[in-house]
């Protein structure tokens, strides 16, 4: 008896533990990028530094012999990338912005000088989606906040988007066909919605 019990507590405890990993999969992101020279080719064993502006958090990697990097499992926000290489100048690419589950890249082109000189790329916000064909975007608060509409309901926004058909109202939207149940509505990454 008190073994079944043991057994029974231990796989409950098990189960909520790969329930709450794989709750989280959705809240976080990750950087890829490549480092090249200028004449476009790639700089292996360049020291990669991720930090976010926030918290200060810092992630390191080096670039493989093609000259590519992964920093996996980052949190979503605001990042600056250092990239450093002997017989090259720093670079530093600020306002790197990785949102929650959409992976991002960055390429940057080292100058050829001395490590203590520093190259700053300002803005580097605009990254580029190559892991993935899914096409989306994010809004801020500012951004609603500044449309021309009596409501700030995000979900409101559905109906100008292509694909959309709202039978009733905006939250029974049909998108490009899908259930009801399809649609997934998050808030900093994590899923809001009551789907039955």
């Amino acid at each position: 008896m008190k073994y079944r019990l043991l057994k029974l507590i231990s796989l409950t405890i098990l189960l909520t533990m790969i329930g709450s990993l794989a709750y989280g999969q959705g809240a976080t992101s990750s950087l890829a990028g490549s480092v090249i020279d200028p004449r476009g080719d790639a700089i292996a064993g360049a020291q990669v530094t991720v930090k976010h502006v926030g918290t200060g958090e810092e992630f390191s990697a080096v670039t493989a012999g093609n000259g590519t990097f992964n920093v996996p499992t980052l949190a979503a926000g605001v990042y600056n990338v250092m990239i450093a290489a002997q017989g090259f100048k720093q670079a530093i690419l600020t306002d790197v912005k990785l949102d929650a589950g959409t992976p991002g890249s960055v390429r940057a082109t080292l100058e050829v000088g001395a490590a203590t000189e520093t190259v700053t790329i300002q803005g580097g916000g605009e990254i580029l989606q190559t892991q993935s064909a899914t096409i989306s975007t994010t809004l801020d608060v500012n951004q609603i906040a500044s449309l021309p509409l009596v409501s700030r309901n995000p979900i409101n926004f559905l109906v100008l988007l292509p694909g959309v058909s709202t039978p009733t109202d905006n939250r029974n939207s049909i998108i490009n066909g899908l259930p009801e149940s399809a649609i997934d509505i998050t808030l900093d990454g994590i899923n809001i919605q009551d789907n039955f």
